[in-house]
């Protein structure tokens, strides 16, 4: 397939580098979530500040300069001081156990500066994520430490999407559940987990596109993971995922034998099961300023076949269908200076190659997906120098769908570069920057030029922030200003409708103010 990119520069993140926290609240990443690289140690801790000495007592003190000297405790007193000892020993030792709240969240409002609220402009799947909509997670969880060194914890985090009550008067907002899952540390033996429930199971992310290029999965299921020391992780997750669609699941009304209303009866159901494993070798350990790692990923995605019925009448067969995912990542991390670079590589063949909350095929087609393939390859870094910081992110993907034909657009090949260096004025103002540019193709002809269609866009934007807890370029919360401009090609005008003003404009603006925050999230690297 012809396929031509041009990319630029870049941008990602560090919530799983396990940086020390610069303050209680802030934790950093990837990706993301999820699965993520081990804590590094914490920054050693200041020398103490020396204190001054007091003045010195004369050489030939008298007797009422002398401390006074304590009656002796009678055996009484000794006893009480005995048990009040080992109650305060008893309170040391015992488990600790309560509740958490954690949460994620982003809102935004913005003009086009054309009398239209501003939006996304992007062009392929994981842009950047400058100016992207609202979004939050609360999370609440009970933790327990348990005999034996065991640990517990329960999580039920919400989602919510916009818009919000207070933008459209619409009392009723957009609600997922994230997770809703129970887990175990420790148990049978020290460093093994064991999980079950909804949960996002994610590795290291994409800061700036928003993106998790290895492993993200939405499941319910369960899990296991064992950690064997300083040197070597491994994770095993299973679960299902049933989207609500006739490819997956069907339903139709029937007469009940008994009664006046009529019963439901299922048609189609038939889940897709997924077993995911990933093996992570950290070489030199994960103590000290600096430290690498290797991870394995791989993916197994099972469908069994059935049948469903046809709007016009009629039955169709679906065969069953199965993929995998093969995938690698690179990364390494420096405490000091709160850098980090992770490479990805992720390859996805038949079933694997679409989303397990996503359907193959659109309606009336039925092709097996063992022609399907995807290729990924991901960068994410960060930087900082004293009042400096710099954040790059960048992916390329390449699709090929089910579909037998050449030129009916099922093949596509896309990617983005972005970066954003910042520079902080003392300690809790900055000023960021960020270009970024992406570019996609299929093989889909354009009945105007003749040629694939294509697209290319530029963006250019500027943020000044307000970081009330200090310099980091993911410290949060962070209160912001965010302008965006956005430059598209001809060939990217062409991606819309005639109808949409966006086939006319090869310049948008994106201006708006916004805060985000992250703190105690499970969902992310603490």
């Amino acid at each position: 397939m012809a396929s031509l990119l041009v990319l630029s520069l870049g941008a990602p993140t560090a919530l799983a580098q396990g940086w020390p926290a610069q303050q209680s609240e802030t934790w950093t990443p990837p990706p993301p979530n999820p699965a993520a690289a081990p804590d590094a140690p914490a920054e050693p801790p200041p020398s103490p500040t020396p204190v001054a000495p007091g003045p010195t007592l004369p050489a030939t003190a008298t007797a009422s300069a002398a401390p006074a000297q304590e009656p002796e405790a009678t055996e009484d007193e000794d006893e009480d001081e005995d048990e009040d000892e080992d109650e305060d020993e008893d309170a040391d030792e015992a488990p600790h156990s309560g509740f958490a709240f954690g949460s994620y969240g982003r809102v935004v409002a913005a003009s086009d500066l054309q009398g239209a609220m501003g939006s996304d402009a992007d062009i392929v799947a994981h842009g950047p994520r400058i100016d992207e909509s609202v979004y939050a997670e609360l999370e609440l969880r009970r933790e327990d430490d348990l005999p034996a060194g065991m640990h517990s914890r329960v999580v039920a985090t919400l989602a919510l999407g916009g818009p919000f009550f207070h933008l459209d008067g619409q009392f009723d907002e957009s609600i997922a559940v994230r997770n809703l899952f129970a887990e175990v540390e420790s148990v049978l033996t020290h460093g093994l987990r064991l999980w079950a429930g909804s949960r996002m199971v994610r590795g290291d992310d994409i800061y700036l596109l928003d993106f998790w290029p290895l492993d993200n999965l939405n499941t319910i299921g369960g899990g296991a993971a064992y950690d064997s020391g300083d040197h070597v992780s491994v994770e095993l997750t299973f679960g299902l995922a049933r989207p609500n669609d006739p490819f997956q699941h069907q339903t139709t009304t029937t007469i009940s034998p008994s009664g006046f209303l009529p019963s439901e009866l299922v048609v189609l159901d038939r889940p897709r099961f997924v077993l995911a494993g990933k093996a992570t070798a950290f070489p030199f350990g994960r103590a000290g300023d600096r430290a690498i790692k290797a991870s394995l990923y791989g993916e197994g995605h099972f469908l069994s076949s059935g049948n469903r019925q046809l709007d016009g009448g009629g039955i169709e067969h679906l065969p069953s269908e199965t993929g995998y995912v093969l995938g690698a990542q690179v990364g390494g991390w420096q405490v000091s200076n709160h850098g980090h670079l992770n490479l990805f590589f992720r390859y996805a063949r038949g079933l694997a190659a679409f989303d397990p909350l996503g359907v193959p095929f659109r309606p009336g087609e039925a092709f097996s997906t063992d022609l399907a393939r995807e290729i990924q390859l991901g960068l994410s870094g960060n930087y900082e120098r004293g009042a400096f910081g710099l954040q790059l992110g960048a992916y390329y993907r390449n699709f090929r769908s089910a579909s037998p034909g050449a030129f009916d657009g099922h093949r596509l090949a896309e990617g983005v570069v972005v970066a954003r260096p910042m520079v902080w004025f003392g300690e809790q103002a900055g000023v960021a920057a960020e270009v970024s540019y992406q570019a996609m193709q299929t093989t889909r002809l354009d009945e105007v030029t003749g040629r694939p269609v294509r697209g290319g866009v530029t963006k250019l934007g500027l943020i000044p922030f307000v970081s009330p807890f200090g310099r980091g370029t993911y410290t949060r919360p962070q209160l912001r200003l965010i302008y965006s401009l956005t430059l598209r090609d001809a060939d990217a005008r062409r991606l819309y409708p005639v109808a949409d003003p966006r086939s006319r404009r090869s310049a948008e603006h994106f201006l708006g103010i916004g805060a985000e925050w992250w703190f105690d999230s499970s969902s992310y690297a603490q």
